[in-house]
Order: C-alpha cells, then sequence, then structure tokens
C-alpha cells in the first residue's frame, strides 16, 4: 500500500511530525533555539498535556529573588507517565536557589521528570532563582519533551514568563576630614566620596552633605558635579558604574567644647541593592577655650592690630552674656568657661585676650549715667591701645561697637580712676 505524500489532507496538523503512521507532537526549544520532535510514545494512549508557568515578581530588581511556578496539567481522557519537561534557567541571568523537589527536577540539565500523572489531575513545580544582572529582560521558557502518551494538542504544550529587571547601582559614601579635633574659629577640610559599584551607570545623584553652617561654616569647595553651599547639596548628573568622585569642602569651624556629629547621606533614584552604605558620618571634637587659644583663634585672617583689637571686642560682646552683680566673681577664665559676667568680668576677658594678643589694654573705673534706666551707676569699661590711639571697649551692652559706647552718656561722667590692674 502507497501512502500520499500529501499528509494534511488526512488531517494531521503542521506542527506534528509522522513516525511509524503515529503523530508524534514538535515543540520550540527556546533556549537552543531548534525545534526538536518529542520522543515516539509506547502506546496509542491520549493524553493533552497543558503547561501554565507563572511568576511571583515580573520586575524583579538585582540580586532579589523570584519564585517561578511551573504547573503540569493531565487534561487526559489517559493518564500519563515517564514525563520530561524542560525548563532550564539562563544561568547568564537567574541563579538557581532550590526547588520544591515534587517530580524530579535537575536544575543543572533543565529537566523535570514526572513517573507518573492521571487523568484530569496536575502537578506543581517552584523553582526559586537570584537575579544576577540588570537592566535587562528575561525570558523563561517551560515546555513539554516528551511522554509515554501521544499528546493531540501541541499548543499548550509551552509556557513563557518575561521579566524585566530594572536597572541598579550600588552606592557607597565615603566621609572623611583633614582634622578630627580642630580648634575654634579653625579652617578644616570636609571629605566627602561617592562610589558607584555597579553594575550599571548612575544618573542623577544627589548627596546631603548634611553640613550645619551654625557649626561649620562654608568657606569654598572643589570637585566633581554642583555644590550649593546654602542648601549642602552636591549633584552629580552622571556617575559610571566602577567610577569615584570627590568633593573638599573648606569649613570653619564655629563651635566650642562640644562635638560635632556630621552624616552625609544619598536617596537613591536608581535602585541600590545595599541601602546601608549610603551613609557616612565623621564626629569633631571641639576643644574648651583658653584665653590664649582664643586669642590665637581670633586673630586668624586679620590684617591690622585695629581689625584684631575690634574682633577680640565684637567676640566678647556677641558669645558673652551680660550679668547683673557687685564686684567680681569669675576673673577672666571664669568668664569665658561660663560665657557670663558684669561688667567687671566682661572687662577682666577683653583685658586678658587683647593683652594675649600683644596689645596694649587699660581699666577704666567711673559712675555714669544709663540711658535706659535714667540712673547714675558705679561702671568698669576698658580701653584698647591701637596705632597710637585708646580705643574705648565696653562689652555690657550690644548697641556698643569697638571705639563707640551708646548705652551711657560718655560726655557726662565721673571718672574714678584709670588702672592697668583693677584693685578690686
Amino acid at each position: 500500500m502507497q501512502y500520499s505524500d500529501h499528509n494534511n489532507d488526512m488531517g494531521v496538523e503542521n506542527n506534528r511530525a509522522i513516525k511509524n503512521n503515529k503523530v508524534v507532537p514538535t515543540v520550540l526549544d527556546s533556549h537552543y533555539n531548534i525545534t526538536t520532535s518529542a520522543n515516539e510514545p509506547n502506546s496509542d494512549e491520549i493524553s493533552d498535556i497543558n503547561i501554565t508557568q507563572s511568576a511571583s515578581n515580573y520586575k524583579p530588581n538585582y540580586l532579589k529573588y523570584v519564585t517561578f511556578t511551573v504547573k503540569l496539567n493531565n487534561n487526559g481522557p489517559n493518564t500519563a507517565s515517564n514525563i520530561n519537561v524542560s525548563y532550564l534557567l539562563n544561568h547568564n541571568y537567574l541563579k538557581w536557589i532550590s526547588d520544591d523537589g515534587k517530580g524530579s527536577y535537575n536544575y543543572i540539565t533543565g529537566i523535570w521528570s514526572v513517573q507518573t500523572l492521571t487523568n484530569n489531575t496536575n502537578i506543581i513545580l517552584h523553582v526559586t532563582a537570584q537575579i544576577i544582572k540588570s537592566n535587562i529582560n528575561i525570558t523563561n521558557t517551560a515546555f513539554y519533551k516528551s511522554g509515554s502518551t501521544t499528546d493531540p494538542n501541541t499548543l499548550n504544550n509551552i509556557a513563557v514568563t518575561q521579566l524585566s529587571v530594572p536597572s541598579s547601582a550600588d552606592i557607597c559614601i565615603y566621609h572623611t576630614a583633614s582634622n578630627y579635633n580642630p580648634k575654634y574659629l579653625h579652617h578644616i577640610c570636609i571629605i566627602i566620596q561617592v562610589r558607584n559599584k555597579g553594575p550599571n551607570n548612575a544618573q542623577n545623584l544627589v548627596i546631603n552633605s548634611g553640613l550645619n553652617p551654625n557649626l561649620l561654616k562654608y568657606i569654598s569647595c572643589y570637585g566633581n558635579g554642583h555644590y550649593n553651599y546654602k542648601t549642602g547639596i552636591w549633584t552629580i548628573s552622571t556617575l559610571k558604574s566602577g567610577s569615584v568622585n570627590t568633593i573638599h569642602i573648606y569649613v570653619k569651624v564655629m563651635a566650642f567644647k562640644t562635638v560635632i556629629n556630621n552624616i552625609v547621606s544619598y536617596q537613591p533614584n536608581t535602585y541600590d541593592s545595599s541601602l546601608k552604605n549610603n551613609k557616612a558620618g565623621i564626629s569633631l571634637t571641639v576643644p574648651s577655650l583658653t584665653i590664649s587659644t582664643l586669642a590665637a583663634s581670633l586673630s586668624i585672617g586679620t590684617k591690622s592690630k585695629y581689625e584684631e583689637a575690634a574682633k577680640i571686642f565684637n567676640w566678647v560682646r556677641d558669645y558673652v552674656d551680660y550679668s547683673f552683680y557687685y564686684g567680681t566673681r569669675y576673673g577672666a577664665s571664669g568668664t569665658l568657661k561660663l560665657l557670663k559676667g558684669n561688667c567687671v568680668d566682661l572687662s577682666r576677658l577683653i583685658v586678658s585676650l587683647a593683652r594675649a594678643s600683644g596689645l596694649s589694654a587699660r581699666y577704666k573705673y567711673g559712675t555714669c549715667y544709663f540711658y535706659k534706666s535714667q540712673e547714675w551707676i558705679s561702671h568698669v569699661w576698658t580701653n584698647i591701645y591701637v596705632n597710637g590711639k585708646w580705643y574705648a571697649a565696653d562689652a555690657s551692652n550690644n548697641i556698643n561697637n569697638f571705639g563707640v559706647i551708646k548705652n551711657w552718656n560718655i560726655s557726662n561722667f565721673i571718672l574714678n580712676g584709670v588702672y592697668n590692674t583693677l584693685p578690686f
């Protein structure tokens, strides 16, 4: 008996092969991109094998875990046995972590073997994998490879899932300083370094320097990107994978007898697999003031003796509070430590600072008419000698300036004495 070559006339579909007058399903092996025929079944029994697949997350991030669910259904009418399903993970993108062991799954070969699957039953395989590549689309394919029965419907023998993995950049922040024990009013350099450990480039980075202008006053900076000293924000348009950017920020220390804790932080706009390195901090220990260290600090940057004397007066006026009491209590050092004193102790501090800076200074004691209280009150103030002239320095009121007294009547007062050392 001869057979015609026109098999379609006999109702055989194009996606099936003919072997020994039997219909054998053909399927697409997507991993190797070839078309293969399923093994010839051992009997004339029919089982409609249906494969479905899903993922726990279709947009997973880099280094995260995804669980794939492959469901194998036997739509009958007969029991199927010796079933082999090809489910090979692409090991360039996915790292096998575990599977639930239903049936027999070999993650190296990608073959899932099921011994028996009765009519109208199903079996499920869970495979957990780690995403090991970012900024990529990943296709996972499961297909029915072989079995003991004939499958009349090959259209449901294959199932595909597609994952879309976004870009990822592991940004590390490093923070150092040129001096961790700076003195008051001294200049130090704050160094911030940002490194992209990849795997992808990072765009539009925003780093907060955390600098408090009341403690660390901005002077200048240099480095890549743009630094806004008013907001403390450092922006970088692009940081390539594996590259490093550094900025140096020069500041003046505006506090004393304190610890300054500074934290630099980065808020990712590209997925970052390790948030713990998005912050870095330092601690600066600023020592207490002494007469000599304060005098030295106040002289920094001055260009004349007059400017140095004015800075001494302004500092005492602005940073030491006036406190009313009679006589003297604290002296110069005690007033500096407590940052408060009456007219006598304020004057002692000014004279001590001036003399520590190499300037001549003296005390004046008188009975003065104060405008606010409208009273005549015993009072002490100072003079500092600069450029051949004595300049008045009265820090008892913030409206006074170096060389200018405004809170009492300087044209009508009783001068009781001028002293190099106060007798009281």
